[in-house]
């Protein structure tokens, strides 16, 4: 690391009334002053023998001089013994650093003697007691996958092939998917053979289709029924949120009412 000048002056540098100004008078001439301390020698250094030897056109005493220079020695003294200390406070991290691998290093070795000991003793209980080492644990019990949210905000449409569009807020969060059921509501007169009654939603809920994005489309939209009402779940592997609220999208056949 190169040193700084011994008289390096700059920005940081402030000027202060000389201490040797009685009373700071407002004709008495500023000097400049580094706000370095490590700079301050330097400024002593450069200066101490130009002052001694005109000491009497520069105004000073023998004993102002004299306390300059005491100040002076004492510390230009101190920093070359912080200057060696920190040498040697590098030097001593750097052998700790070294020497720290080292035992690091031996340790793991030492450990994993000791556990191949201990899976090849019929007691390897007492081989780890005996080490101070913690035996390999057993694994802990499965954790549940967390269960995705439920899908809101669901909008049914009509796109212009006459297909159902389930629009719905949901997060992917965690590899999520999302199911999408249907269930019609009939629109055939009551008690007619093989057909829902007018009002009535037919059967169970079916799967229409799983999706990664949203909308989803539905391809196989019913037709000749009242209402298709769609309902939405969100899952993982392992486990699936709620069903959303169910809702109803009119396909423009009126129930028949006789």
């Amino acid at each position: 690391m190169a040193e700084e000048p011994d008289d390096a002056i700059g920005a940081s540098d402030r000027v202060i009334w000389s201490p040797f100004c009685p009373a700071q008078r407002s004709d008495c001439m500023p000097k400049t002053i580094t706000t370095s301390k490590r700079r301050t020698v330097g400024f002593l250094k450069a200066r101490l023998a130009p002052w001694q030897e005109h000491a009497a056109l520069l105004g000073f005493s023998n004993p102002e001089l004299a306390e300059v220079q005491a100040a002076y020695d004492a510390a230009r003294d101190a920093l070359r013994e912080a200057e060696l200390a920190r040498q040697r406070a590098i030097a001593a991290t750097a052998a700790f650093d070294a020497l720290g691998e080292k035992a690091e290093a031996a340790a793991r070795k030492a450990v994993r003697r000791i556990r191949f000991t201990a899976s090849t003793s019929p007691d390897p209980a007492a081989v780890y007691a005996a080490g101070l080492i913690d035996p390999p644990g057993r694994p802990g019990p499965k954790k549940e996958p967390p269960v995705p949210a439920t899908p809101t905000e669901l909008a049914l449409t009509l796109d212009t092939q006459g297909r159902a569009v389930v629009a719905f807020a949901a997060s992917r969060s965690g590899g999520a998917v999302f199911e999408v059921q249907r269930q019609v509501e009939g629109a055939g007169p009551p008690g007619a053979s093989g057909a829902a009654r007018a009002g009535e939603r037919v059967g169970p809920w079916e799967l229409a289709g799983t999706t990664l994005t949203r909308p989803f489309v539905d391809g196989a939209t019913p037709s000749g029924v009242a209402t298709v009402y769609y309902r939405v779940r969100a899952r993982r592997p392992g486990a699936a949120s709620d069903w959303s609220a169910p809702v109803g999208l009119p396909m423009g056949v009126r129930p028949h009412t006789d």
